[in-house]
């Protein structure tokens, strides 16, 4: 499907710019529709500036009773959006979408959408998922076996397994995602098979088989790459060198982060750019080069500000605490924030350039 849309990219980009304004219901479906799961054929930025206006203009014609806008295409561009929007670390706005695409597609009636927004969301949440997002994937995971919806009910206990895994319920979280693997297993799809590998890779690194995990991830990797899919092949890696950080495979390690942060640059995700700085500035303290890993830090931190794109995930949070701590004892307190300063100066794709040197 991906090479298909790839294929026929030119032809697809003339649909939407002979649509776009004269018939801004139809721009909204088309959008939607292409957008809803498949963002990898085009960039970022082109797939952003296909939604964004087409759900703005469709909101202002809403009220318009006589407006060509469908409430289900509505709904389910909110949901492509906000999942763009948070895959590529736009949090607090991405958040705000998706909770108007949940809102909506309750008071409609549209679990189909209402399902992948849920799971969207929870998965964007991390470590501080919440008990109520948790309880309103329960409920919709009970609704998905009543209807039969199988791809909805596997992307709801996929994300459950992870929101327990992330509030350390082990047990739920293993039943939850081992369902949903067994699920998979009736989609002989690559798309579906390298989802199966992230879900076989998660459950070994709770339990702390980092072979078994290095072995899906890099199997993820693969297939993600050979299906055109570079954000999520992108993700495996990145995943996978966070695995050799770890175990004290640095060398190992910093090659992937080489790759994987030259990618995320290209793809646009600034936010993911900014941690993958940060985490090649760890890399630099093990290494006794203080200086050089304050200034590292320095530009992903003004980043983030800038962005409102600040980490909610807790291991993040602690990581960074204790690199700051590390480096004002080696460097004292003046003399980090000296540093972190003249990161601060430099744009991410400065630091890039610095990091990679």
């Amino acid at each position: 499907m991906r090479e298909r849309f790839a294929l026929e990219g030119d032809n697809l980009r003339s649909v939407m710019d002979w649509i776009r304004d004269d018939r801004p219901g139809l721009a909204l479906h088309f959008a939607g529709m292409l957008q809803k799961f498949e963002t990898g054929w085009m960039h970022y930025r082109e797939a952003r500036s296909w939604l964004e206006p087409a759900i703005e203009q469709a909101r202002k014609l809403l009220d318009n009773k006589s407006a060509d806008i469908d409430m289900t295409d509505f709904i389910r561009a909110l949901q492509a959006y906000g999942w763009l929007l948070v895959t590529h670390g736009d949090m607090i706005k991405g958040h705000a979408i998706l909770d108007e695409s949940i809102r909506l597609a309750r008071e409609y009636e549209e679990f189909r959408i209402l399902a992948f927004a849920l799971g969207i969301k929870a998965q964007a949440m991390g470590t501080s998922v919440t008990r109520e997002v948790i309880e309103q994937m329960n409920e919709a995971i009970v609704l998905g076996r009543h209807r039969g919806y199988e791809i909805e009910l596997v992307m709801l206990l996929f994300s459950a397994g992870q929101a327990y895994l992330a509030k350390d319920d082990l047990e739920k979280g293993k039943e939850h995602i081992e369902e949903a693997i067994h699920k998979l297993e009736n989609f002989d799809v690559p798309f579906v098979n390298a989802w199966a590998s992230i879900a076989h890779a998660q459950m070994a690194m709770v339990y702390q088989d980092m072979t078994k995990a290095e072995k899906y991830l890099l199997l993820a990797s693969d297939t993600y790459e050979k299906l055109g899919d570079q954000r999520m092949a992108t993700n495996a890696r990145s995943l996978l060198a966070h695995i050799y950080c770890n175990e004290g495979r640095i060398n190992e390690a910093l090659a992937l982060y080489h790759q994987t942060i030259l990618a995320w640059q290209e793809q646009g995700h600034q936010s993911a750019v900014a941690h993958q700085l940060e985490c090649l500035a760890y890399i630099a303290i093990l290494g006794q080069q203080y200086e050089h890993a304050a200034q590292l830090l320095g530009a992903p931190q003004k980043a983030r500000e800038r962005l409102n794109a600040h980490s909610t995930d807790l291991q993040e949070i602690n990581e960074l605490e204790q690199a700051m701590s590390q480096l004002e004892v080696e460097l004292g307190a003046n003399d980090r924030d000296r540093m972190i300063s003249k990161g601060e100066l430099m744009s991410l794709d400065e630091a890039v350039t610095l990091a990679l040197a």
